[in-house]
């Protein structure tokens, strides 16, 4: 699945440097010395989750043609991820919990129907902008924002690139089960 294929998401590879910066890409969802725990590849606790859906909830989706991301967590869903099991806008709490901690792509789209209800999307293009908004969002970090450990679990990452014959460079590399691209005009 290709989320920036499916939806029209502006997170400048955000999504990507808060995942491995706050869980190392799943692997540690609650460190040791968290206090609240988080769910999902990109930790959100569960008053985030309690805040996402009673805003989806006051504007319930209307299925939209646009994919724009939007407030509306059920929305983005359906326009990103597509069609999950057992996730509908009458879901309790601890049933999405559940699926959040299964499916990374809900836990993405968790992540920016968040940022968007805050008023902090689309995501800036400054990495110092976005290393504060990941402070802002989550108290765990496992691997510093802007560490150079980073740029080599990205370039190690990359499954394919290649320049196209209009001087584009495609890159795209997988995390996880989700995969990414981007294209950059060299």
């Amino acid at each position: 699945m290709d989320l920036r294929e499916n939806i029209d998401l502006e997170d400048n590879l955000f999504l990507d440097r808060y995942a491995q910066s706050v869980t190392e890409n799943g692997k540690t969802i609650n460190a040791d010395d968290t206090a609240v725990p988080g769910y999902g590849v990109w930790r959100l606790t569960e008053d985030d989750f309690v805040g996402i859906l009673a805003a989806s909830r006051r504007k319930p989706s209307k299925n939209a043609v646009s994919k724009s991301i939007t407030s509306n967590l059920f929305s983005n869903i359906e326009h990103g991820c597509g069609s999950i099991a057992n996730l509908t806008e009458s879901i309790e709490l601890n049933e999405l919990l559940e699926i959040v901690n299964v499916e990374p792509c809900v836990s993405a789209m968790s992540l920016v129907t968040l940022l968007q209800i805050n008023g902090q999307y689309p995501v800036p293009l400054n990495l110092a902008a976005q290393e504060q908004l990941l402070s802002d969002v989550s108290d765990q970090i496992v691997i510093d924002f802007q560490a150079r450990s980073l740029q080599k679990v990205c370039r190690k990452s990359i499954k394919n690139e290649f320049v196209d014959s209009d001087y584009r460079l495609h890159l795209t590399w997988k995390l996880n089960e989700f995969k990414m691209s981007v294209v950059l005009q060299i």
